[in-house]
Order: C-alpha cells, then structure tokens, then sequence
C-alpha cells in the first residue's frame, strides 16, 4: 500500500493548556470521569493565526462556544469556516492592534487592515441561535456590521460586551440613529458590558425616557464626566419601575466608569453623583457604583 504525503502538509502544533496553537480543539472534562461539558473550541491567541484545511473538516455546525483571536493574520478564503458555524451560542472575537500587514505572509494572506478583515467575518455570519458576543480590544467597534449580522439572524442576544485596554476610553464616532438602531435590534438583551466605550448622553436619556433596552439587567460602561447624574437617571428609573410595579426587571448590577479631570465647572457636581449613588444603593440594596479613571 502506498501512502501518499498531502500536497499541502499542515505544520505539527504546539500544545499549551487546552489549547493547540493554529487549531480548533475541544476543551477536555475538568475531572477524569465526570460527564461531557458542552462542545467549546478555542483559538489561541497570538499575532498570527492562519485557518488551516483541518478547520474546514471539523463539526462546525455542532459547536456552540467558539473564541476567535487574533484576526491579524485571517485567510480570507477560509470565511466558509464562519458560515458553517450556525450553532454558535457564545462568540468572542479579539482583534489584533498591529494595524495592516506590509508584507504578505503568505500568498492566500489578504492585506487588508484588521477592521476590514473584522467586518468580512461579521458580514459572513448568520448566527440564529447567538445569546454571548464579546468583541475585545478593538480601536473602532463596529456598530453597522454588529447591528446587520445581528438583523440576519434574526438571533435573541443576551449579553453584548466589549474590551480592550483599560486606561484607554474611546468616543465612538457614530450618531444617535446608529446607536439607537442596535439597541433596537438587541430588545431581549439583559447585560451590556463596555469597558471602553462611551455611551453618549442622549442614548442613556432614550433608555431612560424612551425604552431602549427594556430588559437590561446589567450596565456597565464610560460615560463623560458630565453624564453622572443621567447614568443614575437611567438606573434610578428602571428601580422605581420595579417597586411600584414589576413591568421591567431590577439592574442586578450597574457600573460608570468616568475620567478624573480636574477641569469640572462645578467641583460639587462628582461628590453629588457619589452621594446620589450611595443613597441608590442603601435604598435599593442594589449594586451601583462608579469608577474614577486616571487622566
């Protein structure tokens, strides 16, 4: 019997924890003997990774949890690999900051910057049954595309969170219809997690008054120094709502995270956020606070 070599040999992987460098794989049971945890697969996160042939023949359509880091160095000739993903429950997506590549790595590489490359992978998933998206460490989050895959899918989504360095605070550069058409699209969702985005004033004012986000448990995010009171405003609303009556459900937890400027008009205007916000806390016993941030 003659073995035939492939024509295209993929490279030996390096194992490290439970992950394997380049490849998909499933995470092993915590303890020898204990049942099958739900199917997960992870990439491990480095400068480059490169979808190889094995990717394209694994059970795609069956896994339900999948991290994708490090999109830097994605074939774009592999985004099949995204549309067989249709399963997906939880997905988190980290993108490489190197800016674009110089030089090809390889001939099947695309030269695209990673926010383009980001937006092919968005635009090629349809994800009915996605309840998790976590974007990390991005330099502009992509509101449209997140918004468009989310319309496709037609998809119920739970948790909405986004990371990145945590020194660094990001104005996103969209109007009011743009925010308020992802919120509109995402009515089910119970956390919104931004670590450094700022939510601008007027969208918290329309959850506040208007009812974006009617079932959102959990808030965390930036807000301008100047929007303490109307982040309160917006907890303070969906708590009275629910001592009076039980239409919306209690904030379980609400976190604003502000920069500490020595440049406020009125030096009064934090100390009475604080002392609102404890008051919240005490009268409530719900978990509110906020979190100065260096300049």
């Amino acid at each position: 019997m003659v073995v035939r070599k492939p024509a295209h040999p993929i490279p030996p992987f390096r194992r490290s924890g439970h992950h394997v460098h380049g490849s998909l794989v499933s995470k092993p049971d915590r303890h020898p003997g204990s049942p099958p945890q739900t199917p997960q697969a992870s990439l491990f996160r480095r400068p480059y990774w490169f979808l190889v042939p094995s990717l394209t023949t694994s059970r795609l359509g069956e896994r339900d949890d999948i991290d994708v880091s490090g999109l830097i160095g994605l074939n774009l000739s592999y985004l099949s690999f995204f549309k067989r993903c249709v399963a997906l429950r939880t997905l988190k997506i980290m993108l490489y900051r190197g800016g674009t590549i110089s030089e090809p790595i390889s001939s099947h590489v695309s030269p695209l910057s990673p926010f383009r490359r980001l937006r092919a992978v968005f635009d090629a998933l349809t994800l009915p049954l996605l309840k998790h998206l976590h974007i990390e460490d991005l330099r502009k989050f992509p509101i449209a595309e997140i918004t468009s895959m989310i319309t496709r899918s037609q998809c119920s989504l739970d948790v909405l969170a986004q990371s990145g360095r945590d020194s660094e605070a990001e104005h996103c550069d969209y109007d009011l219809t743009t925010w308020t058409s992802l919120f509109d699209t995402v009515p089910s969702l119970l956390e919104l997690k931004f670590q450094n985005i700022i939510i601008p004033k007027q969208i918290l004012e329309r959850i506040t008054k208007a009812g974006l986000l009617p079932q959102l448990e959990v808030l965390e995010c930036r807000i301008d120094t100047n929007s303490l009171h109307t982040f309160l405003d917006t907890i303070a609303s969906r708590l009275r709502t629910t001592v009076s009556g039980p239409s919306l459900p209690v904030f379980r937890r609400a976190v604003g995270r502000y920069l500490r400027s020595s440049h406020i008009s009125d030096p009064d205007y934090v100390k009475s956020a604080e002392n609102r916000m404890e008051s919240l806390k005490q009268w409530y016993n719900s978990d509110i606070q906020f979190w100065a941030c260096g300049e």
